[in-house]
């Protein structure tokens, strides 16, 4: 049951009914100014209702880890890091773009340590994380936070902190987040994932090679690997600058577009070529035989509302497609005082905001509000 929440006046989450579950599908920022607050409100939610509120891990939480070991001193001083033409791993060849061709790019007048990893951060969000903007967006929100003036090193020791062990779990929000969180989730036969359940991932964890029967064990063993990995991020979070032998590198890999040879939950979707694809005979066999049938996903933005796929009639599987992300591409958000305006940044979601309430008769609602502004209720 992914329950509405009722925010009162201080934005805080709560239930609107004592019997009701909440699932956050993933995905936490990188999406504009407001993701380091939803963080807090999703963790405060969570601390309040520990059985009840359920998070699911995404590949744009995750990837926070490298920050530390990929922004360490001997990391940014290695020439041979800033050259690494295989770097990201997971991009098309033509596709990636090196630090040093980067900074080529965006020339500095300075070349100070600080001013690096300033740099060295911009090129991770953009050319590696497919979150460009994210480092001016988090300096409006902490412009918005302390009133007063932020430069990159502020901007900087924000991102780094929000994944430090040696922080308090208030400034490592995004470590604490991963700490609570797990990669796949089952209610009232409904499983929910960050990405999709595929022929090649469904049953799968990394580091074994057997395929688990039962969705419950299955999911278990997945989830705890996720903590091992977090745990071993934790023991040594600057390990490796940006190598693939990286104590935690176990997670990273789960987390890029063909990692783990493709067994991944969290990249993983149900769209070939843009549009809805078919569920897999061998993914509807395994979700019926564990008394499952319908899997509810984020990660691919597909519409202003969530799109279905049907199989097998009434007694078939379902799948929801819920990231509405790329609802109204270029839509400028104005944040305004009574002076008028303080800040804008471009939100490509705009006004669409959709959930999928799921009861636990088998049915599922879906209502919210589409990129125009109109009311959708289905």
């Amino acid at each position: 049951e992914q329950n509405t929440t009722q925010p009162d006046d201080e934005f805080e989450l709560d239930f609107v009914d004592p019997d009701t579950h909440f699932c956050f599908g993933g995905d936490s920022q990188d999406k504009g100014v407001g993701g380091p607050e939803i963080i807090r409100q999703l963790l405060k939610f969570k601390a309040k209702y520990p059985h009840r509120v359920h998070l699911i891990i995404g590949n744009r939480d995750a990837n926070k880890l490298r920050f530390l070991s990929e922004l360490s001193a001997d990391a940014l001083s290695d020439p041979a890091v800033a050259s690494d033409t295989s770097f990201p791993w997971w991009l098309p060849e033509p596709k990636r773009v090196t630090p040093e061709m980067y900074l080529a790019q965006n020339p500095s007048p300075h070349s100070d340590l600080e001013t690096l990893r300033a740099s060295r951060l911009r090129w991770m969000l953009k050319e590696t994380m497919g979150a460009d903007g994210a480092f001016e967006a988090r300096r409006m929100e902490l412009m918005l936070q302390w009133e007063g003036a932020v430069d990159d090193e502020d901007v900087v020791s924000s991102f780094m902190d929000e994944v430090d062990p040696e922080k308090s779990k208030e400034d490592a929000w995004m470590l604490e987040y991963l700490r609570q969180a797990q990669i796949g989730y089952v209610y009232h036969g409904t499983v929910f994932v960050h990405g999709g359940l595929s022929e090649n991932n469904i049953g799968t964890v990394p580091g074994r090679s057997d395929r688990i029967g039962n969705i419950h064990q299955w999911l278990a063993a997945l989830n705890e690997w996720a903590r091992d990995q977090v745990a071993a991020y934790e023991a040594e979070p600057s390990d490796g600058k940006n190598s693939r032998t990286r104590v935690f590198d176990g997670i990273l890999d789960y987390t890029v577009a063909g990692g783990n040879d493709g067994k991944t939950v969290i990249v993983c979707d149900h769209t070939e070529n843009g549009n809805c694809a078919p569920i897999p005979q061998l993914v509807q066999k395994y979700l019926l035989i564990n008394g499952c049938n319908r899997i509810v996903v984020g990660h691919k933005p597909h519409g202003d509302c969530p799109s279905v796929i049907r199989a097998g009639g009434d007694s078939g599987c379902a799948v929801i497609m819920a990231d509405t992300s790329y609802s109204e591409m270029g839509h400028v958000t104005v944040k305004s005082d009574e002076d008028g305006p303080i800040c804008q940044w471009v939100d490509n979601r705009g006004q669409a905001l959709c959930e999928v309430l799921v009861y636990p008769d088998g049915s599922v609602e879906v209502h919210g509000t589409r990129a125009d502004g109109r009311a959708v209720e289905y």
